[in-house]
């Protein structure tokens, strides 16, 4: 009521609040006044078009004026050309933001309130867990030694396994007769994947082979690796033979170190998913596990993992867990130039949650 008698009768008293074109600056000076009187109001951004008739110099007066007596963020939004340089001088010397265009102003209003609610949050509390730091440093001494900068597939899962990060059961062997073998400890189905030094992309040469469901089609599978390492001249070729593990969501865990600032933290949507929806978020380690939780709740696709149309959630302490494992594992060595591990399996249950696959990179 209060809005429709300060404004034309064919105005919107909506949110936005429209005072059309025309009304002047006593009219959009009373309108923005009736609006930050509003409790149920926090914020608002002031956006003039200046008309023919209207000096946007005394609207941002009349901006500046109105909020300066007030405990509510006002943001000024004065847009086109004439006359406006001098408006937004008067809004900045008043210490309002101004903005040339509604969107930049709503993200500025955006950031504050993250920042708002990032200060009001409970910072939890780093942890540090049990992890065997020596064997680390002798791969990365070793792989440092043979001058190479990516880790082997399987020095990089013996270091997420020294740091607790849950991998799925693997086995390095070097001949096919030692292939078979651990595919019978493993139990069918089980996945052989082609590792060597050289090869930081085996899926590229169509190296992982999955669903073998039997000894004759693990040799056959066998076959089919070796002549692809011939066919790419690959050397020092070495098999990986993994337990097959149900479907489960694909998540991504990573690191990238980042010069002069420090270890990043990565989570997301993992697989596929990552190249196409581009759905990360990242962390500043050490992490904290209130820094983990949001990271993984800030991801645009989290309903996905939490559960939708009837489905379980995954374990989100296990990602947690994992994410601060990771975290301990950047700031235990700074060499660590990037890791990624995806994709990273979360089921609803704890214990089934796992990765499949990662990486590791040393600085050069």
């Amino acid at each position: 009521k209060r809005l429709h008698s300060v404004v034309e009768e064919i105005a919107s008293v909506n949110n936005p609040v429209d005072t059309t074109a025309m009304g002047n600056e006593e009219t959009f000076a009373r309108a923005l006044s009736i609006v930050l009187d509003d409790e149920g109001v926090d914020a608002a951004i002031a956006i003039f078009v200046p008309p023919i008739y209207t000096d946007p110099n005394l609207v941002a007066a009349q901006i500046s004026e109105v909020s300066a007596d007030r405990q509510k963020t006002v943001l000024g939004c004065l847009m086109g050309t004439k006359g406006v340089a001098a408006g937004i001088r008067t809004l900045q010397q008043h210490k309002i933001p101004a903005f040339p265009f509604p969107e930049s102003a709503v993200r500025a209003l955006h950031a504050m309130i993250r920042y708002r609610r990032w200060l009001e949050r409970e910072p939890g509390k780093i942890v540090t867990f049990q992890v065997d730091r020596e064997a680390v440093a002798r791969i990365f001494e070793r792989t440092r030694d043979e001058g190479r900068d990516y880790l082997t597939d399987y020095d990089a899962i013996t270091v997420f396994r020294a740091y607790g990060i849950p991998f799925v059961p693997s086995i390095l062997c070097r001949s096919e007769e030692e292939v078979v073998a651990a595919a019978r400890k493993l139990g069918f189905p089980v996945v052989v994947k082609l590792s060597a030094p050289a090869l930081i992309h085996k899926s590229d040469i169509g190296g992982v082979i999955v669903g073998i469901s039997d000894e004759a089609q693990l040799r056959g599978a066998l076959r089919d690796l070796l002549d692809r390492t011939m066919r790419h001249k690959i050397s020092g070729a070495a098999f990986i033979v993994q337990r097959m593990v149900p479907a489960g969501r694909e998540t991504i865990l990573g690191v990238n170190n980042v010069p002069n600032f420090g270890p990043l933290i990565m989570f997301g949507l993992g697989g596929t998913h990552v190249e196409i929806f581009k759905d990360v978020a990242f962390g500043i380690a050490p992490l904290s596990d209130a820094d983990a939780r949001e990271l993984i709740r800030s991801i645009r696709s989290y309903p996905v993992l939490s559960g939708v149309r009837g489905e379980a959630g995954v374990c989100e302490e296990a990602l947690v867990e994992a994410l601060l494992r990771l975290s301990q594992l950047a700031a235990d060595f700074p060499e660590i130039a990037e890791i990624d591990i995806n994709p990273f399996l979360a089921f609803p249950q704890r214990e089934a949650s796992m990765a499949v696959d990662g990486r590791i990179r040393l600085s050069s």
